[in-house]
């Protein structure tokens, strides 16, 4: 709250009132607008001048997006932490998984080995056959 004075004449008197008036914005006229500090600058002889430090404020647009993106990068990282998490679980499983059907695979393939020697016996009695119809004599006649 500002306070504000007038001189008044009362009875010949000068008096001086106060009134109490709303603040009043930072533009007014009766004080100066505040001087920008000159960026502090460093000079290099390979280089020239660099700006060295921050800004002394941000504009509210800037805060929020550092606030966004803050808040993106800690989602972003508790979702890497779940996936590190789901993919370890994921490795555990296909372990387990392939504990258990080792087992029934050896037999399979087993069974597989047996099948195909038994198809390529098979096979050559089959081509001996021929073979042997071929070379044999044909009878004539009935019998």
């Amino acid at each position: 709250m500002d306070v504000a004075g007038d001189d008044v004449q009362v009875d010949g008197a000068k008096v001086w009132t106060i009134s109490f008036a709303p603040p009043r914005p930072s533009s007014t006229p009766h004080l100066p607008p505040p001087k920008p500090t000159p960026p502090r600058v460093a000079r290099f002889p390979d280089v020239g001048e660099v700006s060295v430090g921050y800004p002394r404020a941000m504009s509210v647009p800037a805060v929020v997006w550092l606030a966004v993106g803050l808040a993106t990068v800690v989602i972003l990282v508790a979702m890497l932490l779940g996936l590190v998490k789901q993919v370890k679980r994921l490795a555990g499983s296909v372990l387990e998984f392939q504990r258990a059907v080792q087992p029934e695979l050896r037999s399979i393939q087993q069974e597989a080995e047996s099948a195909q020697r038994k198809a390529d016996h098979l096979q050559h009695e089959r081509a001996a056959r021929q073979e042997e119809r071929l070379t044999r004599p044909k009878r004539r006649g009935r019998r």
